[in-house]
């Protein structure tokens, strides 16, 4: 396990990614409340119903690949190890039931 400080720095940097890429739509918080009266859709990554279904691979698959009209693809603009570290971040936030 890594120390403390490279945890760290690793959560700083996918959470400017997040930022950079996903806050758009998702939301700071990640639960898309800034666009759900357009995208009505769009994921609230807080809820634990949502998280619960939903594996690791297909995120990633998700991030890099998108869903068609409803996400883009971030694939020529992340890593598979970013996607990866989006995920993480996506699963450490607080969850509502």
């Amino acid at each position: 396990r890594a120390p403390a400080t490279q945890r760290d720095q690793k959560h700083r940097e996918t959470s400017r990614l997040f930022q950079r890429y996903c806050a758009m739509c998702h939301g700071p918080d990640g639960r898309g409340t800034g666009v759900r009266e357009t995208l009505p859709m769009i994921p609230d990554f807080t809820r634990r119903e949502w998280q619960e279904v939903r594996s690791d691979p297909r995120l990633v698959v998700n991030i890099l690949d998108g869903k068609g009209a409803r996400m883009p693809s971030f694939g020529g603009k992340v890593a598979r190890e970013q996607a990866r570290d989006l995920v993480a971040f996506i699963r450490s936030q607080p969850k509502n039931s």
